[in-house]
């Protein structure tokens, strides 16, 4: 066949597929030397023509999916393994860094990686609704695609202490200006590697009048606010100074306007801050784990709360947790009756379903919360007290505690 490299289709990118159906001696041989031709003709990008854009790589990886879908017509027998492979023999399934992948063997012992829609780098600029990492939270993946004459701003903000890392890197851009001796463009590499030959191949240069003079002309960096950093292979600390600052990725050079290819990034970014915590024990559906039983001071009652006993002439409510936590806030609902009733509760309106903030005392070391009553002490229990008309019926209806980290609970 021509060895010329072939002129590229005026349509790179059919949005459909078309499926055809031929017929060929009924013999291994002839039917392993079809496909071996259409997979050097057509399925490498070095078959085709050369453009700025690498649309030769685009032509020959449709050609590899299509010969994915190569199989036999109905009633046929199957091929001998040593032959072509069976369709569900042609893929296998991989995970590495918890993430999985699909290969397809398109010859043998030659696995291609074929990636999923999460996995693609999206194009243009990022907009719309995009997931952000909570605090104290999982790091979240964003995966875009860079123009080499563009700015590439990122859907996400950090802060200091936050942790941007560099997941993955793919394909390579031209400044324009630079040349091999045949006058050919020099492609670089996302690290700024000369890419030659279907890899990234070191030659690194440095240039005075980048952004950073010290990092690899063309590579990808990392601008945080207006703040040019390097950003190799692994993670990024974000420094100190910066709080829900934005954050933009681009390459390394002194002009974009001139610049051609593109980058294929996938970043990820973990929110490092200190999350919070918020939970809600709700006394009408359950106890809650709560106790009543320390000091004789609480009953619970279905679909009321724990609650005083009058029968007997109590006014008394203590109810217990075994935790010891840190909060910072506490909102307590409670029903209570009488005059009397909720004065323990540093002046908290009286009523029904009354909210009432508190702040967090500190007893020996344990975090307690005491109303109307003496903390208890040498205890990790978390406590919380009312005092009422010891003849009517008063309730603790619900406790919210707020806090710093995880919730304890």
């Amino acid at each position: 066949m021509n060895r010329i490299p072939r002129t590229l289709p005026a349509n790179k990118n059919p949005p459909v597929t078309r499926c055809i159906q031929i017929t060929i001696p009924d013999d291994d041989e002839y039917e392993r030397d079809l496909n071996s031709v259409i997979q050097r003709e057509l399925a490498t990008w070095l078959s085709w023509e050369r453009d700025l854009g690498k649309n030769g790589t685009v032509v020959a990886r449709l050609w590899k999916t299509a010969l994915a879908t190569w199989k036999h017509c109905s009633n046929e027998k199957p091929v001998p393994a040593q032959g072509f492979l069976p369709e569900e023999e042609m893929f296998r399934r991989v995970c590495i860094n918890n993430k999985c992948y699909v290969e397809f063997e398109c010859c043998p012992g030659e696995w291609i990686r074929l990636a999923n829609e999460s996995q693609l780098g999206q194009s243009g600029q990022p907009g719309g609704t995009v997931d952000q990492p909570k605090p104290g939270g999982p790091p979240v993946q964003y995966c875009y695609t860079l123009q080499a004459n563009q700015i590439l701003y990122m859907p996400v903000t950090v802060s200091s202490g936050d942790l941007i890392t560099f997941d993955s890197g793919e394909g390579s851009g031209w400044d324009g200006v630079e040349t091999d001796s045949f006058g050919a463009p020099i492609y670089r590499c996302y690290l700024g590697d000369v890419f030659f030959g279907g890899s990234c191949s070191g030659g690194r240069v440095f240039h005075s009048g980048d952004p950073i003079s010290g990092n690899p002309h063309m590579a990808v960096i990392l601008r945080i606010g207006s703040t040019d950093y390097s950003m190799g292979p692994g993670s990024f600390i974000v420094p100190s100074g910066f709080t829900n600052a934005p954050f933009s990725l681009l390459v390394n050079d002194s002009s974009l306007a001139n610049n051609m290819g593109n980058y294929y990034l996938c970043v990820s970014v973990k929110n490092n801050a200190v999350g919070t915590f918020s939970h809600l024990f709700d006394f009408t559906i359950s106890p809650q784990g709560w106790d009543g039983s320390l000091t004789g001071g609480g009953i619970w009652y279905s679909g009321q709360g724990w609650g005083n006993a009058v029968a007997t002439g109590n006014n008394y409510i203590e109810i217990t947790v075994p935790r010891s936590v840190a909060y910072t806030r506490v909102e307590v609902t409670y029903i209570s009756g009488g005059s009397s009733a909720g004065t323990s509760l540093s002046g908290g309106v009286l009523g029904v379903g009354n909210i009432l903030s508190i702040a967090p005392v500190d007893v020996s070391g344990v975090n307690v919360l005491a109303v109307g009553t003496v903390p208890q002490t040498g205890s990790a229990n978390l406590a919380f007290a009312m005092v009422g008309d010891p003849t009517v019926q008063s309730y603790i209806r619900s406790i919210k505690i707020f806090g710093a980290g995880s919730d304890p609970f």
